[in-house]
């Protein structure tokens, strides 16, 4: 689960659409959540270890509060960061409902269900012209099988 939390959240950063489309929603707000946390334990990690060489106490009180200031950083870059995430994650919600209502209103296997006159006619003289049932298919947009009873 972690590695799939790390592959949405570098997705994101890198702004990859393609990647980020094949992860939900629930998995690019963990993976901000679980990255940030774990930028923000680095962070204090190397903070601490930067503390112990220091032996002049004023020093280590300077390096506190950098380390403060930049945690305080680090955690508004985070918030940027879910925010727009977030952002992006309703834009593709809208998206998504955008396109199922335009499926949804597209006439089934993209062909009409009566074929006028006139259709059948063009399609009857093109077959005739010596097209091949895939050449007149593919030119018309519909099956071979359609040809087949148009011509027959």
């Amino acid at each position: 689960m972690e590695a799939i939390i790390g592959e949405a959240f570098l997705a994101a950063i890198e702004g990859d659409r393609d990647k980020l489309s094949a992860f939900s929603n629930e998995e690019m707000i963990d993976g901000c959540v679980s990255m940030a946390r774990y930028i923000v334990r680095l962070q204090l990690a190397i903070a601490s270890r930067g503390q112990e060489k220091e032996t002049d106490e004023s020093a280590a009180r300077k390096d506190d509060s950098q380390v403060i200031n930049s945690l305080r950083e680090t955690n508004e870059e985070l918030k940027d960061e879910i925010s727009y995430l977030k952002e992006c994650i309703k834009i593709h919600r809208k998206t998504a409902v955008d396109l199922k209502q335009e499926l949804e209103n597209m006439p089934k296997a993209g062909r009409p269900d009566i074929y006028d006159s006139d259709f059948r006619a063009k399609v009857k003289a093109y077959y005739k012209n010596g097209h091949t049932y895939r050449d007149t298919a593919k030119h018309f947009n519909i099956s071979t099988n359609t040809v087949g009873r148009f011509v027959k």
